[in-house]
């Protein structure tokens, strides 16, 4: 696609991650697709473009809308359990999947009808004052705004405000209930259901007695049975990720 983008437009930023080609021209270098350029040219993304003689970021300090979420739902279910997380995503979009929830903004080509103007600083102040503990780049692959999504990263870490980035290259896969349970029979701990009501799926169980120490039903948090050093309120348990199996460390054993 031809565009006739422009350096003197405040949304439009100079980037680094690209380097020129042989044939005159120019590979964007920030996702698998490599998008090669010529001037005028947009990636498949189509928010990275060549523009006098360089790769430029389009959607600098513009997002596709906000949405105070549960963490949750990103889904994060060993992060901040039970807090909120402001979401926002920009127009545009480096994938192509069919079943994608949201391309109507993913892949919107109307970048000024469908954005608002959020400065990074401004992103963090909202969330700061909406009581969220992190941000979530979110709705579409981070990565295609990459200068954005950094300099939020930071402006909400001067806030002692986490940042998340979520939708990125490859997707994964939810378990089913059934590759759930097999995931469990293999001996990884922590393995949640997703897409469906599956309460006893999305729940945190204790992997030294068993007990249910997280509650959820779909994103909201019910029972809450951890200590505020992430061990199991009942048999002291320390809950963490584990690759395979590994021994289930107790708290009376790492002090």
């Amino acid at each position: 696609m031809v565009d006739d983008g422009s350096l003197d437009d405040r949304y439009t930023v100079s980037t680094r991650h690209w380097h020129r080609l042989g044939d005159g021209r120019m590979q964007c270098d920030v996702c698998p697709r490599a998008c090669r350029l010529r001037e005028g040219q947009r990636g498949l993304c189509f928010v990275r473009g060549r523009v006098d003689d360089q790769v430029v970021l389009t959607s600098y300090g513009r997002s596709s809308g906000f949405c105070v979420d549960p963490i949750e739902k990103k889904p994060l279910n060993h992060f901040l359990p039970g807090s909120s997380v402001l979401s926002f995503g920009t127009a545009g979009c480096n994938l192509a999947c069919r079943f994608c929830q949201n391309w109507g903004i993913s892949k919107s080509r109307e970048i000024d009808r469908l954005s608002d103007a959020a400065m990074p600083e401004v992103i963090a102040a909202a969330a700061e004052r909406l009581g969220c503990r992190s941000v979530a780049m979110t709705y579409n692959d981070p990565v295609i705004f990459l200068e954005y999504a950094l300099d939020v990263a930071d402006a909400c870490r001067a806030r002692g405000i986490k940042a998340v980035a979520g939708c990125s290259f490859p997707a994964t896969m939810t378990p089913t209930p059934r590759s759930r349970r097999i995931a469990l029979e293999h001996g990884l701990r922590y393995v949640y259901t997703g897409n469906v009501h599956d309460a006893n799926g999305s729940r945190t169980h204790c992997p030294g007695c068993g007990a249910t120490v997280v509650e959820r039903d779909w994103y909201v948090i019910g029972r809450y049975e951890l200590t505020a050093d992430a061990c199991c309120g009942r048999c002291g348990t320390l809950m963490r990720r584990s690759r395979g199996l590994r021994p289930v460390r107790t708290r009376r054993e790492i002090t």
